[in-house]
């Protein structure tokens, strides 16, 4: 199976451009991106210090994501909280492995 197979989801992301006070201004760097995201276990929620049920892992091609960018899955609002190159298979490219956390509203 190929990494491409498994990017069913769709997510956007965001990086933050300006900020006055308490009201933040994002712009899209990255709409429409294939993804795979699954919710992290409890054990990774906890080791990353993120409530239950609240962490999510996203797997998507390299396309530069940084910590701090807002991702957008569905109607779900998340912040990057981590990238690490990661491949499925010594023959594959590296993918990026975001660790996302529900933002707060």
């Amino acid at each position: 199976m190929a990494f491409s197979d498994l990017l069913k989801d769709t997510i956007t992301i965001s990086r933050l451009t300006a900020g006055v006070g308490v009201q933040k201004t994002y712009q899209a760097v990255a709409t429409n991106i294939k993804a795979f995201v699954q919710p992290l276990t409890a054990e990774q929620n906890s080791l990353h210090g993120m409530a239950m049920g609240k962490g999510y892992k996203c797997f998507i091609d390299p396309i530069g994501a940084q910590a701090g960018d807002k991702v957008v899955f569905g109607s779900e609002e998340f912040r990057v909280q981590g990238v690490e190159d990661y491949s499925f298979a010594p023959a594959d490219n590296p993918h990026e492995l975001l660790i996302m956390m529900k933002e707060d509203s």
